[in-house]
């Protein structure tokens, strides 16, 4: 019942997710007058009453009581007698005791000659169907206004049906209710013409009348984007030089995420966030050390990441002002390790000062796409104390190399070899041997080829 904002005649849920999938409520209608007309025998039927009757009311009952679970708003429902029944396992009862149905039919036409469906039986299969993959979106977990309910279908069968695991959002499977009700709305304007007189059967023009009324969503809001007016901070970026990245601020939304990646076009610079499906594991480190920057943690894990040289805060896109009034703070007060580049209106350009980092603190994080085009790290170490150390270096949990560093300041070329992972990112880290005591600093660190 999601219409969506931008629907004209009604606006229901507006949860902001897939209004797409909402057909509308003369589809629902239709497709509930096909399924009501199940409890009226085809013309030449063979009167089979206590089955029938026996699953159609254990079918009735289970919808009533998916329909006291959604009501209630609660996952378990406790019976008279301690009988506690469950959400999940109710709406699991109802595509059984379908099948079940389905089964009865099919025992009491065995032997007959008829090999073609009735309309009653197309009307039984594919509501069996709808509800089937209606659950199906539900994905692994149930849930009632984020609560979670118990285990749905989807998660049950994942393990069987391997088609499953190419799909990256169990929603994407509501195209096929969508289908299958629309099928099961055409039956239903066709019981319904049926049933009206020859004279007033014009009235069915009705139906594609409503709907066109319900799918009504104009104007289209659209956000324009002019290419020739690009944002001053891309400009500046634009004629920076050098291959690095960059990591942009506030992140982890799709509409300011999209914007961020599409100016990339114009400024050309790497992007450490970036717009999908879902967020990455590394996706979600970076969002959680900027939720906690400018703390000195923070500001060293970012660091971290490689070849990442600026971070942009956008204080004119965040949403709540106690947050757009703490970005304008850090502009007053530089986060250490840190210095202000420029600034464009609201935003603010922060460098990552190349401060030599202990060796004890020290790693880099890089995609495997880079380490395959430049497959030689490259750094300095210097030892204040001008005594010898030797230092490993740890390529994915790889030993590769030991350095033995004589004292001093010297600089070192390394081979990262591969293999590199496929869906993640590299991790370089330099390790002091315990049995050298002396303080190592790294600075300078690149990738080259």
């Amino acid at each position: 019942f999601d219409a969506g904002k931008d629907h004209l005649f009604y606006q229901l849920a507006r949860s902001g997710k897939y209004p797409g999938f909402f057909p509308g409520f003369t589809i629902y209608l239709l497709a509930a007058l096909a399924l009501l007309s199940l409890w009226k025998r085809e013309p030449g039927e063979p009167y089979r009453p206590w089955p029938c009757l026996l699953t159609g009311l254990l079918i009735s009952g289970s919808i009533c009581l998916l329909g006291a679970f959604l009501w209630l708003k609660t996952p378990i429902l406790t019976l008279p007698g301690n009988l506690r029944l469950t959400l999940a396992g109710t709406s699991l009862l109802i595509p059984g005791l379908g099948l079940l149905a389905l089964g009865l039919r099919g025992a009491h036409l065995k032997g007959t000659v008829r090999t073609a469906l009735l309309e009653r039986e197309w009307i039984m299969v594919l509501g069996l169907l709808s509800f089937f993959f209606a659950l199906l979106t539900l994905g692994p977990v149930m849930t009632i206004q984020g609560t979670p309910a118990g285990t749905g279908l989807y998660a049950w069968l994942y393990r069987f049906f391997l088609p499953l695991h190419t799909i990256r959002l169990s929603i994407r499977l509501g195209y096929m209710p969508v289908l299958l009700l629309a099928m099961l709305a055409g039956f239903g304007l066709t019981r319904l013409r049926r049933a009206l007189p020859v004279r007033l059967r014009f009235l069915v023009w009705a139906a594609p009348i409503l709907l066109t009324l319900e799918y009504v969503a104009f104007p289209l809001s659209y956000q324009r984007v002019d290419w020739n007016q690009t944002p001053p901070v891309y400009q500046w970026l634009q004629r920076q030089q050098g291959d690095f990245a960059i990591l942009e601020w506030p992140t982890n939304n799709e509409g300011i995420d999209s914007k961020y990646v599409f100016w990339s076009l114009r400024h050309g610079k790497k992007e450490v966030s970036g717009v999908s499906g879902f967020f990455p594991p590394f996706t979600r480190r970076v969002v959680l050390a900027m939720s906690r920057f400018p703390a000195p943690a923070s500001v060293t894990w970012l660091r971290r990441i490689y070849p990442l040289k600026y971070l942009i805060i956008h204080g004119d896109l965040f949403f709540k002002p106690e947050h757009r009034k703490l970005a304008a703070s850090w502009v007053k007060q530089t986060p250490a390790g840190m210095e202000v580049v420029n600034t464009f209106g609201a935003t603010t350009v922060y460098r990552f000062l190349p401060t030599p980092e202990p060796l004890t603190d020290w790693q880099r994080t890089f995609s495997s796409a880079l380490a395959r085009k430049r497959s030689t790290a490259a750094f300095t170490l210097e030892s204040p104390a001008n005594t010898p150390a030797a230092v490993r270096v740890i390529l994915n949990g790889r030993h590769l190399a030991t350095i033995n560093h004589p004292g001093g300041r010297q600089r070192y070329r390394v081979p990262l070899a591969g293999p590199y992972p496929a869906a993640d990112r590299c991790v370089l880290k330099l390790a002091q041997e315990p049995s050298s005591p002396s303080v190592l600093l790294v600075s300078d660190f690149q990738l080259v080829r």
